[in-house]
């Protein structure tokens, strides 16, 4: 099984209602699974980066963008996610 990377981008970006210099956000990703046929998964991964306040909005970008990045270099070598001929996901389970 092997995944690619076929678009990210963020989305629902919004200060922390609590903290200070922390900014929300979900990130939108399209991965794209190789088996006998290609596959698309919409993946929605919520994270949170911690910024200076003199940040600029690319900065922040970048930093939610690797954050995501992070969290699926983590978890998608734990999981197995299990398509239908169509291309959608039927279920997602921890690998054995």
């Amino acid at each position: 099984m092997s995944f690619e990377l076929a678009a990210c981008a963020i989305s629902e970006k919004h200060a922390h209602p609590r903290f200070a210099g922390r900014t929300l956000a979900e990130v939108r990703v399209t991965l794209r699974e190789h088996l006998e046929r290609v596959y698309n998964h919409d993946l929605r991964v919520k994270v949170w980066a911690d910024h200076a306040d003199s940040a600029v909005d690319d900065e922040i970008d970048r930093a939610l963008i690797a954050k995501a990045a992070h969290i699926l270099r983590r978890t998608l070598p734990h999981a197995e996610i299990i398509a239908d001929a169509d291309g959608k996901v039927t279920r997602v389970k921890p690998a054995a």
